[in-house]
């Protein structure tokens, strides 16, 4: 990737950044009024929205470009949460290394520890994979409780 490539993708990767609330209130309008109340950016809500993906979908859905929007919004949604429930997370995006899995795409990561970046867009997929109910949370609060670790 060119010096400009890079310096336009950096440009929509913080428009991208910029526009999360946005995205997130239009998400909340395409979803099951009773699923977008209780969408509140808690661990638990990860768990509602979780059990209404599993219900609706498939992780190939989300390979056809008509849910391109969708699978945007819901990893913002997700990607918001992790955040705030994180206090030391940030969102980062790699454009140097075209070896990296992450590379190109919007990930969460963790300040002064060690963790591997969450990349929200691959949350959403891996979560229709795995098929549990509660692969999000358990992510979530695994990670929190490392960064406690860490901590002391």
């Amino acid at each position: 990737m060119n010096k400009e490539e890079k310096e336009r993708r950096k440009d929509d990767f913080e428009a991208w950044v910029t526009f999360i609330p946005d995205e997130v209130a239009e998400l909340k309008k395409m979803l099951p009024k009773e699923l977008s109340e209780t969408l509140d950016y808690s661990i638990n809500s990860l768990n509602n929205l979780e059990k209404y993906l599993l219900q609706s979908y498939s992780s190939e859905t989300f390979v056809n470009a008509e849910n391109k929007i969708l699978l945007d919004r819901l990893a913002r949604y997700i990607g918001l949460t992790f955040k705030r429930n994180i206090p030391t997370s940030y969102w980062d995006i790699e454009l140097d290394d075209e070896k990296d899995v992450y590379y190109t795409l919007p990930v969460i990561k963790i300040k002064d520890i060690n963790l591997a970046p969450f990349s929200p867009h691959m949350l959403v997929t891996t979560t229709l994979d795995r098929e549990r109910g509660t692969f999000l949370s358990s992510i979530l609060e695994n990670t929190r409780k490392v960064i406690e670790k860490k901590s002391n």
